[in-house]
């Protein structure tokens, strides 16, 4: 296994409506506080940033997982939704959407290794651990 060394930088001014800042080799993007807890909704928050980590962590899953299984694809999307529910005190809810050949691999097979992609993403999973509700629902697009 591969260590994971990356630096992120965080920066803040003002207050509640103030505005930040999150930057690292490979991203940057604009930090709010939510519009809910007093702050303008303007940017990042921390439970988009949540869910965008367990989105990519299951993107990368399904990718290598097709990949070893010799499952040819066209591109893959994810469009996931982070809303204040529930005890942990957010929900995520993920479609995702996956191109396949038109004579490609059978349906039931890729719900199979889609199922076996989510249940591999540690990063899903520490939050299921967490409380946090996590759905997925999927269609394949031919092409």
């Amino acid at each position: 296994m591969t260590d994971i060394h990356n630096k992120l930088c965080l920066s803040w001014t003002g207050g509640k409506t103030g505005a930040g800042r999150i930057t690292s080799r490979h991203i940057g993007g604009d930090l709010a506080m939510p519009a809910g807890h007093g702050g303008t909704g303007q940017g990042l928050d921390p439970k988009s940033l949540l869910a965008a980590s367990a989105a990519e962590c299951l993107i990368l899953n399904l990718v290598a997982i097709l990949e070893a299984s010799g499952v040819e694809h066209g591109p893959i999307s994810i469009e996931t939704v982070a809303q204040g529910s529930g005890g942990a005190g957010i929900a995520i809810d993920h479609h995702l959407t996956l191109s396949l050949s038109a004579d490609g691999v059978e349906n039931d097979r890729v719900g199979r290794l889609i199922e076996k992609a989510e249940a591999s993403c540690n990063i899903g999973n520490l939050l299921k651990s967490a409380g946090v509700p996590i759905t997925l629902t999927h269609s394949t697009a031919r092409i």
